[in-house]
């Protein structure tokens, strides 16, 4: 045994109310489809008061493609499969409808057009990442009027959300006392008091407890009356099979393919195409060992 969960990160779905009641739009349902979602950004996608309001902002590519649990790389042919597995299409075809809307720009960043601009109506993002934000907001006396839900799914993947994101504990092979640190490690890990207390920080427990998912956020006054549930709702994806070729499938090629469709520089089957043929080059360069 090299390590315990300690806790989780889960991607949700946050949305500015001001922004949705600026356009009378009703706020989401507690779960969406991503056609759904698209329906809706395309809703709050305007212009007011010389402020263009952006519908949404997907996050990174790679958290929906993780929710269709795609494989970068065929283990037979070691050549990724971008053309071959149609999850890639739909993922990439998701982000084109996305920012084929009229008026989405791709030059906003995700957290300052939600936090500091507040053009974003909806915002994806990993929950630990964003929920000192809020908390920093309501602090500094301009909190957002906020609310979040689960991610939106993909038909095929009913309320299958993005893959997990677990956050462990392990003790070093230099250290001298591992016995000792491993049960410290055990006991960090498993007492309901240790983590109703990470808990009350924002962190996913690693345990099942329902005073843990009670205590949820209890430390940031932001995070009173909203949406928890939903952090324990969401299903997390089953991971993607592993190839030593992950890495050089996951940049740049693929990455740069998804900016060119996202900039209407491309269409999905050439940036697909395009990506492909680079990487497998950098593969057949950089055998695995």
């Amino acid at each position: 045994m090299y390590a315990l969960p300690f806790s989780f990160n889960t991607v949700l779905l946050f949305y500015n109310k001001d922004v949705f009641d600026r356009f009378a739009v009703p706020y989401p349902k507690e779960t969406l489809s991503w056609d759904e979602a698209v329906v809706l950004a395309r809703k709050l996608t305007r212009e007011m008061d010389g402020t263009s309001y952006q519908g949404i902002y997907p996050g990174n590519w790679t958290q929906q493609r993780s929710q269709l649990s795609l494989d970068f790389v065929d283990p037979k042919s070691n050549k990724v499969i971008f053309e071959s597995d149609p999850g890639y299409r739909k993922v990439f075809e998701l982000y084109q409808s996305i920012y084929l809307i009229p008026g989405m720009l791709t030059t906003l960043n995700g957290k300052d057009g939600f936090f500091k601009s507040r053009q974003f109506a909806m915002y994806v993002n990993w929950l630990t990442d964003v929920l000192y934000l809020f908390e920093d907001a309501h602090k500094s006396g301009n909190p957002l009027s906020w609310d979040m839900m689960r991610l939106p799914y993909f038909t095929e993947k009913p309320g299958i959300g993005s893959k997990v994101d677990v956050h462990m504990l392990m003790v070093t092979a230099q250290s001298k006392q591992k016995y000792e640190a491993m049960a410290v490690v055990g006991f960090l890990t498993s007492s309901e008091a240790v983590q109703v207390a990470a808990a009350k920080t924002g962190r996913i427990p690693a345990i099942q407890s329902s005073e843990a998912q009670k205590q949820f956020g209890a430390n940031y006054a932001s995070v009173k009356d909203k949406n928890t549930k939903a952090v324990f709702d969401t299903k997390m994806a089953p991971l993607w099979n592993y190839s030593p070729y992950d890495v050089q499938a996951m940049y740049p090629p693929i990455e740069q393919a998804m900016k060119d469709v996202m900039n209407h520089k491309s269409d999905v089957n050439t940036a697909l195409k395009t990506a492909a043929e680079k990487t497998n080059k950098l593969i057949e360069e950089n055998p695995a060992r």
